[in-house]
């Protein structure tokens, strides 16, 4: 498969930005998405939620593909709901499609992880119906930022990419989240 290669991101720019401005952009969709129903006092803990959640997935797709051992990280590659929708950009650049599939898996990885430390929120004061609006504006602002800094999207669709070439190499089907409906 070819690539177009992008210089990646030290892990601890990954981390700094997980931090600070994904934290900034993701919070201020979370809280524009719940304004009707997330009591004002509570805005405070959504930053907090979506900093541990995209930390977490960072942390996890940072990790070079051959040290994972353990067969249930793997599963979070895997694990993802069905009805999880790919996520869509305004645009897109030149790509291969292999490539845009990973930047679309990881920012879908990402974004389910920033879902899951949001679930002390949803379940105190969003409502179930409202949640398909949070993920897709979430899932969609993350794939935006990956494409928007290319660096960053290369370093964290490593194992995507991993495994998108394994399962070229081998012809195994591979599922991933498709649209529903």
């Amino acid at each position: 498969m070819e690539w177009v290669e992008i210089d990646g991101m030290t892990a601890s720019g990954v981390l700094q930005l997980a931090r600070t401005d994904l934290v900034e952009i993701l919070s201020a969709i979370v809280s524009d998405v719940c304004s009707d129903h997330l009591p004002l006092h509570m805005r405070g803990e959504i930053a907090p939620a979506v900093k541990s959640g995209l930390l977490s997935a960072c942390r996890f797709l940072l990790r070079h593909p051959d040290d994972i051992r353990d067969e249930t990280l793997w599963r979070v590659l895997f694990g993802l709901p069905s009805y999880w929708e790919p996520p869509v950009a305004r645009s897109e650049p030149p790509w291969p499609h292999h490539q845009l599939q990973a930047y679309r898996w990881t920012a879908t990885i990402v974004a389910y992880s920033v879902r899951n430390a949001l679930e002390d929120l949803h379940t105190k004061h969003i409502p179930d119906q409202l949640m398909p609006s949070v993920n897709r504006a979430v899932r969609n602002s993350i794939y935006e930022a990956l494409l928007d800094a290319p660096s960053l999207g290369w370093r964290l669709s490593r194992m995507p990419r991993a495994v998108l070439c394994a399962t070229a190499e081998t012809g195994w089907a591979l599922r991933l989240p498709h649209a529903v409906g």
